[in-house]
């Protein structure tokens, strides 16, 4: 359930991987489902999908572990990037 866009909508509400992970790593499934269902383009089945995928141990563990491998950058919407045009 979760492309492109709908990664780009998620990286732009918790900004940072670390925001993203602390947010996972204290789970209430209700409430960050909740959370996840307030943002603009998000439903309750791909909410529903993160929560499920994140309460995992396992799942969150293999990303962690593969974050160790990559440079991930915060999220920076390019509706705040500076153009000559805007």
């Amino acid at each position: 359930y979760i492309g492109n866009v709908t990664a780009k909508i998620i990286a732009n509400f918790y900004k940072s991987f670390a925001n993203f992970i602390n947010a996972m790593n204290q789970l209430n499934l209700n409430e960050e489902n909740l959370r996840l269902q307030k943002i603009e383009g998000i439903g309750p089945i791909v909410a529903e999908s993160v929560i499920n995928f994140f309460s995992v141990p396992a799942n969150l563990e293999m990303l962690l572990d593969l974050a160790e491998y990559l440079t991930i950058e915060d999220y920076i919407s390019s509706n705040n990037i500076a153009s000559p045009i805007s």
